[in-house]
């Protein structure tokens, strides 16, 4: 319903294509943001996909709902395929760390969390620490983890196909948010992934898909973490001014060289 009052201001009509009798009782937005942006954090809360359909509707669906009638498979209605496997975004250890504020009443202390999630696949000591904006608790901070890891190793082994035609041979068009069997002896994959894109083209040589699929599990939403209070946010900065120049001695000493050389990294919300 929210979904649909922001896109009525527009003139674009919602298809909502999936049951959810879960009602979301409060939601608040900030001045300034976009239609967009409102629509995506409602996105993020339910882990849902927002896309659009052939006819320029917008469709809220859950990730992979939809299953492809054909499979694609490389020498046969593949004409082209490429998978860059780039890990330049891929560690070993993803380590998120959060705070959650007290209520001010019963629990007015700060509660420190920390997560590990480590990938067994990826074998090179490569650490990535993750600083999680917002009330962050132990859950928020284990469904980051989580994500951080699935989503970059998804990403990693995007694979980028064309195909003859726009549809499937039982005349569905081929869409964003299928499961398809694939397979691709070269690549070395076997297995069911997730149609992420797909574009329509029409050439001399007639028409053809071009799309962009990869591992299911690597495309759910980015988890929602509640934002600080105005208050906590300014605690935050001051605090965050005093320790400037102890940080300032320390990569004076060398330690911004030394994590590159051991493959930590930092990402700081």
């Amino acid at each position: 319903d929210i979904v649909k009052a922001l896109a009525a201001e527009y003139g674009i009509e919602v298809v909502v294509d999936f049951d959810d009798n879960e009602v979301i009782k409060e939601f608040q937005f900030e001045r300034g943001d976009s239609p967009f942006d409102c629509i995506d954090k409602l996105r993020k809360q339910r882990n849902l996909i927002i896309c659009d359909d052939a006819e320029g509707r917008v469709v809220i669906a859950k990730i992979g709902q939809y299953k492809a009638d054909d499979k694609l498979e490389l020498g046969k209605n593949i004409k082209r395929a490429s998978c860059p496997k780039d890990f330049k975004d891929v560690f070993n250890e993803y380590i998120v760390i959060g705070k959650k504020s007290g209520d001010g009443k019963s629990n007015a202390k700060e509660h420190n969390s920390e997560t590990k999630e480590t990938d067994t696949v990826f074998k090179r000591k490569r650490v990535l620490y993750i600083k999680q904006s917002g009330n962050a608790d132990a859950r928020a901070t284990a469904d980051r983890a989580k994500y951080e890891k699935q989503s970059r190793f998804a990403k990693a082994h995007e694979v980028t196909l064309t195909v003859r035609g726009w549809r499937q041979s039982s005349g569905e068009l081929w869409k964003p948010n299928m499961i398809v069997a694939y397979v691709d002896p070269i690549l070395g994959l076997e297995r069911d992934m997730l149609i992420v894109a797909c574009e329509y083209r029409v050439s001399n040589s007639g028409t053809e898909t071009v799309m962009v699929i990869g591992l299911p599990d690597g495309y759910s939403a980015e988890p929602y973490v509640e934002k600080e209070t105005k208050d906590k946010a300014k605690d935050k900065k001051t605090s965050s001014k005093k320790s400037t120049s102890t940080a300032r001695k320390g990569r004076a000493q060398g330690k911004g060289a030394w994590s590159d050389v051991a493959g930590i990294d930092e990402v700081d919300e």
